[in-house]
């Protein structure tokens, strides 16, 4: 299997552009900003994760949801049947 050297050549190239641009938006960052923002979106997946729990869980206890459910399922599956 040949490789055209050209192409080696245009792909070493991009690669090092691209990380180039990467490391040119990361230098000026400095680590308390880069720890701070890590740490707030870690917080904001936490946050979201437990409110749509408690919502679903409020939601599953309901007894008009559990009829939707129903109804659904039955339609679901009186489909498939025919």
């Amino acid at each position: 299997m040949e490789r055209d050297e050209r192409e080696i050549a245009r792909t070493k190239v991009s690669a090092e552009t691209i990380a180039e641009i990467i490391n040119s938006f990361m230098e000026p960052i400095s680590y308390k900003a880069l720890i701070f923002f890590t740490i707030f979106t870690i917080g904001s997946l936490v946050f979201s994760n437990i409110t749509f729990g408690l919502f679903q869980k409020r939601h599953r206890e309901d007894p008009g949801y559990q009829q939707h459910i129903q109804r659904i399922t039955h339609s679901h599956t009186s489909k498939s049947a025919s």
